[in-house]
């Protein structure tokens, strides 16, 4: 090998281990993943979520439950607490959840609590809004549904269901 096989085997190398960093990122944008787009979501501009610190539990005792629901990114420490409010979610910037996810709409959903549990309505005309991979216009949540809005994923979490 000469030196410029060298160099630019060097060069590959880097790029890709910086490609692999970027995509394992859970700043700004949370976790990529390689082909289909797990999730694009701009969590520094989006106020409201919050990074879970891991579960300290005491030997001999389960976690506490925290009573609020939640919507939460699959791979990341990431949540956003429900707190039976109204979040608007889509790419529009008066949305409390905004995604950088083009294939979304710029107001694509709404989850709100009515009659004891949260719902989601789907607002796109042109983007449908998928629970558990079925499109719906209007649902009740459950925990561990996996919500998607184009190529963004989010999951609800019920504690205690």
């Amino acid at each position: 090998m000469d030196m410029t096989e060298v160099f630019f085997l060097f060069i590959l190398v880097s790029g890709i281990v910086l490609l692999v960093l970027v995509l394992r990122s859970t700043r700004g944008a949370g976790r990529l993943k390689v082909g289909a787009a797990e999730l694009q979501i701009d969590f520094e501009n989006s106020p409201g979520w919050v990074k879970s610190p891991p579960p300290q539990t005491p030997a001999g005792r389960a976690p506490a439950a925290n009573p609020a629901c939640w919507l939460s990114v699959r791979g990341t420490s990431w949540r956003y607490p429900l707190n039976q409010s109204t979040v608007y979610i889509g790419r529009g910037a008066d949305n409390q959840i905004k995604l950088r996810d083009k294939t979304a709409d710029t107001r694509q959903a709404v989850i709100y609590w009515e009659d004891g549990r949260y719902k989601i309505n789907n607002l796109s005309p042109r983007v449908s809004t998928r629970v558990n991979g079925r499109p719906i216009t209007k649902q009740n949540l459950g925990d561990g549904n996996t919500i998607q809005m184009g190529r963004t994923r989010l999951i609800f979490r019920r504690p205690g269901r």
